[in-house]
Formats: structure tokens, sequence, C-alpha cells
């Protein structure tokens, strides 16, 4: 094997992104000449299997003969700035990785104001200029790297961008040739947003077991971030693969549930508390939900079991006081604001709503300790709350003067 590709692979194999996420499972090797390496096991260990694709294969750049979805991962080293059309090849390559698979390449960076000079492989030269960003060559064919990913960016997420100097070790340094690494990720499909998610991509069967609940883990938390940024149709989808391969995963059925119908959220937020009948968050959830539908027995029963869950979370206590007090259930809401612990999660605004319930169930002690809490818990500065407890005080003050 050459000295360069084993010193990439080394170096590769002390990065435990490539060891755990990047080269997991089957993939491919493409190649412009030259012996394809074999990626060795023992430095990857998640790794099953590496195909080289090289010249006699077939078209590096059309992948024909290759179905779509085929690979977990896509390695190419130097290959995509000796073709003569980069984006198509790179759109074939996205077409046979799976989504969720990787695509780690790499390509030979233009030294800074010249031209594709670098000799690569046989003598032969870049047909581009490569740079991560923009232009950055005064003469030639240019090629930015982050300009190529981002014409498919509905396709692929950009994980990792480095321009590597020639000490590094793996880069041949060549005429002062840096190299531009990359890794890529293609995303998952979207269209699980308005039917119950069915047919999910495999994960489990996908990946070896050692390696699934840590692909499980980090798909969680990118989903999360999408879903935090607005990007309901990626977090969706991401949310449905991983139910499809761990159907017990609390936090994607209760997170799904929040972007779904009523009726498929219903059944994930019951799916959730068959596996858990005191998970809060379902319990929560499916409250909230019910009591949208109009059925306000169903969502009392999931809020009381919330709150005996978390005592001392103020959520499900606001929602209850709220349906006894529209239903002129005075007592029931008495009961449950006698039984109130000390709520230390309570904001000053949450305290100052409990303060009016306590009002309304006629428990003006509590009342008072309410509003008391909410001036201590007040962010200075914000006014607000100090006119709002006012308004509670003069309602407590009539209150107690019908009381004498």
């Amino acid at each position: 094997m050459d000295v360069i590709v084993l010193q990439q692979l080394l170096r590769r194999a002390h990065d435990s992104r490539f060891a755990r996420h990047w080269f997991v499972g089957d993939g491919i090797d493409i190649r412009r000449v030259g012996e394809a390496p074999a990626m060795f096991g023992d430095l990857f260990p998640l790794l099953r299997s590496v195909r080289a694709w090289q010249a006699v294969d077939g078209d590096p750049v059309r992948m024909d003969g290759v179905a779509a979805d085929t690979y977990d991962f896509v390695h190419s080293n130097h290959c995509l700035e000796y073709l003569d059309d980069p984006a198509l090849a790179l759109r074939h390559w996205i077409r046979i990785c799976k989504p969720g698979g990787h695509l780690v390449l790499s390509v030979r960076a233009a030294r800074d104001g010249g031209p594709p000079a670098a000799t690569g492989e046989r003598g032969a030269s870049p047909k581009w200029a490569c740079t991560p960003l923009g232009r950055g060559v005064a003469a030639g064919r240019s090629l930015s790297v982050a300009g190529l990913v981002e014409t498919f960016v509905s396709d692929v997420e950009l994980i990792r961008l480095e321009k590597l100097p020639p000490g590094v070790p793996g880069v041949d340094g060549q005429d002062g040739a840096s190299v531009i690494e990359f890794v890529l990720r293609k995303r998952l499909p979207t269209a699980t947003l308005h039917r119950e998610p069915s047919g999910p991509v495999d994960i489990g069967e996908r990946f070896p077991e050692v390696a699934r609940q840590q692909q499980v883990s980090d798909l969680f938390a990118w989903a999360v971030s999408e879903h935090v940024a607005g990007r309901a149709r990626e977090a969706a989808g991401a949310y449905a693969n991983i139910i499809g391969a761990d159907p017990r995963h609390l936090g994607a059925l209760n997170n799904l549930s929040l972007l779904l119908d009523f009726a498929t959220a219903e059944k994930l937020l019951q799916q959730a508390l068959s596996v858990d009948p005191t998970y809060f968050d379902a319990l929560l959830n499916l409250g909230s939900r019910l009591l949208g539908e109009g059925r306000h027995d169903d969502a009392v029963n999931c809020l009381r079991r919330a709150h005996q869950s978390a005592p001392a979370d103020v959520r499900p206590v606001l929602l209850l006081c709220k349906v006894f007090e529209a239903g002129a259930r005075y007592r029931e809401q008495a009961s449950l604001i006698d039984g109130l612990p000390e709520m230390r999660q309570c904001s000053a605004q949450d305290c100052v709503e409990l303060a009016k319930h306590c009002v309304a169930a006629d428990r003006l002690e509590a009342a008072q300790r309410f509003l008391d809490l909410a001036l201590v818990r007040a962010p200075d500065g914000v006014q607000d709350i100090p006119v709002a407890v006012d308004q509670v005080r003069s309602a407590l003050r009539n209150a107690n003067g019908r009381a004498s």
C-alpha cells in the first residue's frame, strides 16, 4: 500500500468520527486510477466491507450499474478534480449512498494564487483548481468545494470542510499542494409529515449492533436541532427513522407527536406510555392535545398522572386549574391547590397565574403566597409582573371583603 494512503488511514483512525460514524457498514472507494486501498478492519471496527471502484469497473462519474441507496458510505481521494463534470459525479455519488450515510471525499487544493498545478497520479494534472470557498485562483477552471456542495443542499448536509497543509500525515504535499477534505451526510427521507411513519430506513439492520445505539443517539440529537431550527420535515423524517430502528425510543415518539395530526400523535404518545406509563412529557403532551379536542375527562386523567409523575412541575397544574375553573369545578380546583408542593421551578408569571386560580378557588392565603413569590422571582427591570401582581391583589382584596 502507498505510504501516503497508509498515513492517511492512520490519521483518520485517530479521529473517532471516522471510526464511529463515517466509516461504518458497507462502503465503496472510487478512484480515477491506481489500486484502491483496503480499509483496515482493525482501524475501523464498525466497517464491514469496502468495494473498490476503479477504471476497469466503469465511468466514475455516472457509476452505471450501481443502484441508488446501496452503500453506507462513499469514499474518494483525488478523483473529483480530474473529472470533466465534478457536479455530475457528485450527484451520482450521492445517489448511490444510503439516506443517513456519509460521503468522505478529498481533492487536491490549488496553490494560493496559482493554477491547478500539482501534478497528480500518473503524471496527469487536475482539470479543476479546487478551493474550500470562492474562486481564489487567477487562471484556469476553479472549483469551490463549498459552492459545489451548496448545489446539493437539499440532498446532503456538510459535516466537515477542512484544508489540510502538506505537513499533515496523509497529505503528499507534492509541489506544495494541500488537500481539501470534506464530509457530507445524505439527508433522510422527509415524506413522513402528514401520515403515521411506515417503512423507515432500518438503521438497526444497516449498522452492526455495537454501533446502533450510538447512531440512534446521534440521529436524535440532529433531529432535535432540526426541530428547534423550525425544519419540521427534516426533523419528522429523522424521528420516524429512529422509531423504525427503536420503537421504544421515548424521545422520538414524543417529539414526532408534536409535528403530526392528533390521531397519529395520540397513537405515538400511547405507544410511549405503553413503554413507560409515568413518562411525563408524553402525559403532558397527550393531556394538552386531548384538551384541544374537547375530551376533557381524558385530558384531566392524563394531566393528573403527569402531576403525580412530576409534582414540582407547574405545567399540568395550570392546565388542570383552567379546566376546573372553566367547568365551575371549584372543589376539585381547591383540592388540587391544597395539595401543591413548593413550586421551585415556577416562574414569576406562573406564580401570578396560580394566584389567580387560588382566588377563583377561594384559597386566599395560597394566592397571597404565590403573589409574594412572583415579586421575588420577577427579573430585574421587568414591570409586567408587578402590574399583574397589583391586579390580582385587587381581586384578592375584593374576595377578602366578601368573605368578611
